[in-house]
């Protein structure tokens, strides 16, 4: 006995090396699985590309009382003692049985490989064939239960997910003439008014043209303060007049909508999730073999009991279902804190991220920057420059831009047409206005054009950028009429997170298209060295600085909201971006942080943080038990019943780890 206990004391420490090996093995397998544009259908089989059958609740309802009723007869003839009820209820398991049997076959000679459904084809039949008839209809009552609990249980995950901002309208007032009167809302066509009052909630995304209001945006938003709206302000599906009346031109409706945009990426993320090849499904698939011909060696050795028990072993079945569980319950946690994961391996890299780069404006600053004041020469006003400066800029939608634009209609400028426009990513806009050549940019822009810079405007130009501002030049016709300096403030949260991050190991730095004072002077009030900040980086160049620091073995995570921040945003290990950014960095993000606060970074890495300790407690619940079995089968001669059970508390003690995180949110909310 003693021999036995050391041996298996043995194997368990064994265990431990076979569980670290196995989850590098297994991350990178899982790593080298490349994302798709377009998440596959869930429906159809990765590998046949064949549609699968997706049970309904009432045939998991139905399968259920089947093998409830089999259980029953079985249950009577053993207490009976009338074999004849066992026989009867043997059809009935064979016909439980079948679509595995198919899958296997499938499995075994269309695909020409042993996996996961081939094993537990062989463990169903070994116990039918070894007359355990009333233990498999036992069982099967069982599996059927765990597997109507699984499918509700990730279904009610992904309802929860996919409908976390509400259910809109399904009617809306518009105006006839004189007359308000009530339609569906899949009747409103773009460019027709509705009309919406106090208490309800606005049910497409379009331009107030009338009226006043208040509205509540934070299901959308995250933002925990209304907003006030009146003519030519912008307003959403799903948000709620808190206040007044307001009249609204269509722009987007049904699933053109920001909302229903987010809801799609929930719904493709979950979907995208349970199709993936999970960590269970590859356990499963790679120890299938190996089972298959432990159990053939045992036959001849301790005989058919025991080699039917090792079968149960059953290596990663409780990952495969624990791991989608888990992946759904962490994506509807992070939804809740207002984060929108639009790829769930995100998670599970930021584990791994050991460097982070911000981008500088409108990321670790206010994007709602100020022009301060107007610098001018050649003979041009203050009026002049800043109304060719806003209408040369009126259709950007950067934050340099949204000032410029801001602060002539402050000032009552009108604003005037241009004929054409290029941008110069980085750098700034050529335009003609008024049959004028236009340069609004930085003095690099200047620079490329030839164009010479006055010695004045250059002192006024180091001035700004000692300060940590920065400077908007205005050429016509080929000379400087002046330039605009523009105030940025620092997110009020960036210094705190900057600090919690650093505390944890991690590296930081800062990376911008500006000049060099103003980038080290927002790092030197971060806190930062002079080694952790890039200045005048284009866009190209910020993906390449990335991919540098990757190439030296670093995983990098990378935070911005600009046009120009895309391919760097791709770049990345994890890329993550703030609500309200370009289209392009939102649809480029793997991550997006709602409610426009950084300190939604540090809540997002202390979720990866749970979400990996979740994944590593799976993959123990399936590991362990499977080497106890084992391990149970040639030491202590554990038979089929003894190996089931363990098989079958592995597969609850997995579901019960995935559901925790959601049960103790759930009580901490309601506490």
């Amino acid at each position: 006995m003693f021999i036995e206990v050391c041996l298996l004391s043995f194997g368990t420490v064994a265990g431990v090396d076979l569980y670290q090996k196995i989850k590098k093995k297994i991350k990178a397998k899982y790593d080298q699985i490349s994302l798709p544009q377009n998440p596959p259908d869930p429906q159809k089989d990765p590998e046949t590309n064949v549609v699968k059958e997706i049970k309904t609740d009432a045939q998991y309802n139905q399968e259920l009382a089947f093998s409830s009723g089999l259980m029953g007869f079985n249950i009577s003839g053993y207490l009976l003692r009338t074999p004849v009820l066992n026989l009867i209820t043997i059809p009935g398991l064979v016909y439980l049985i079948m679509p595995l049997l198919k899958d296997a076959y499938s499995e075994c000679i269309e695909n020409k490989k042993v996996g996961q459904n081939t094993l537990y084809a062989t463990i169903q039949l070994s116990l039918l064939f070894m007359r355990y008839i009333t233990f498999l209809s036992f069982f099967s009552t069982l599996l059927s239960l765990s597997n109507k609990l699984i499918a509700k249980t990730k279904d009610s995950s992904k309802s929860k997910l996919v409908t976390i901002l509400g259910t809109p309208p399904k009617h809306v007032w518009i105006q006839k003439d004189t007359i308000e009167i009530r339609i569906p809302v899949d009747q409103l066509n773009v460019g027709e008014q509705i009309i919406v009052q106090t208490g309800e909630v606005i049910p497409i995304d379009g331009i107030v043209i009338k009226g006043l209001g208040r509205v509540d945006q934070h299901m959308l938003t995250g933002e925990s303060m209304p907003i006030d709206v009146n003519e030519g302000k912008k307003v959403f599906a799903s948000t709620i007049v808190l206040s007044g009346k307001i009249w609204i031109q269509v722009e987007k409706t049904g699933q053109d909508t920001c909302v229903a945009h987010i809801e799609k990426i929930l719904n493709q993320t979950a979907d995208y999730k349970s199709t993936l090849e999970t960590y269970g499904e590859f356990i499963a698939n790679e120890s299938a073999l190996p089972t298959l011909l432990l159990s053939a060696i045992t036959l001849p050795v301790l005989g058919p009991v025991s080699a039917t028990a090792i079968l149960s072993s059953s290596f990663g079945y409780t990952m495969r279902i624990a791991a989608p569980l888990s992946i759904l319950n962490f994506l509807q946690i992070a939804s809740d804190k207002g984060i929108l994961i639009k790829d769930g391996r995100a998670l599970e890299e930021l584990i791994t991220v050991d460097t982070v780069f911000f981008d500088k404006t409108g990321t670790l600053t206010i994007q709602e920057l100020t022009v301060w004041d107007i610098h001018t020469c050649n003979g041009y006003t203050d009026d002049h420059v800043l109304i060719v400066a806003a209408s040369a800029e009126y259709k950007q939608s950067h934050p340099i831009a949204l000032a410029l634009t801001e602060a002539a209609e402050r000032k009552g400028l009108q604003r005037l047409s241009f004929d054409e426009s290029t941008y110069s990513l980085g750098h700034g806009l050529k335009v003609k206005i008024q049959n004028q050549d236009i340069l609004v940019g930085s003095d690099q822009l200047l620079i490329s054009e030839q164009i010479s810079i006055p010695q004045e405007m250059q002192e006024v130009q180091n001035r700004c950028y000692h300060d940590g501002h920065s400077m908007v030049y205005v050429s016509i016709e080929g000379k400087v009429a002046g330039g605009i300096e523009i105030h940025a403030s620092i997110r009020p949260e960036t210094q705190k997170v900057i600090q919690e991050l650093k505390n944890r190991g991690l590296d930081i730095y800062i990376v911008s298209g500006d000049h060099e004072h103003p980038t080290r002077y927002m790092a030197n009030q971060l806190g930062l060295s002079d080694q952790s900040y890039f200045f005048g980086v284009l866009p190209q160049d910020k993906a390449e600085l990335i991919h540098s620091f990757q190439e030296k073995g670093k995983k990098v995570c990378f935070i911005g909201d600009g046009i120009n921040d895309g391919i760097a945003l791709k770049r990345a290990n994890v890329s993550c971006s703030l609500s309200g950014a370009t289209s392009i960095a939102t649809d480029t993000a793997q991550i997006i942080f709602m409610n426009k606060d950084l300190t939604q970074l540090v809540e997002l890495f202390d979720l990866s943080k749970k979400f990996q300790k979740n994944m590593d407690t799976n993959l123990l619940t399936t590991l362990y038990p499977g080497v106890l079995t084992i391990g149970g089968v040639f030491l202590f001669h554990f038979g089929v019943i003894t190996t089931e059970l363990i098989f079958y508390l592995s597969l609850m003690s997995g579901v019960i780890n995935a559901q925790l995180p959601l049960l103790k949110k759930d009580k901490e909310k309601n506490s």
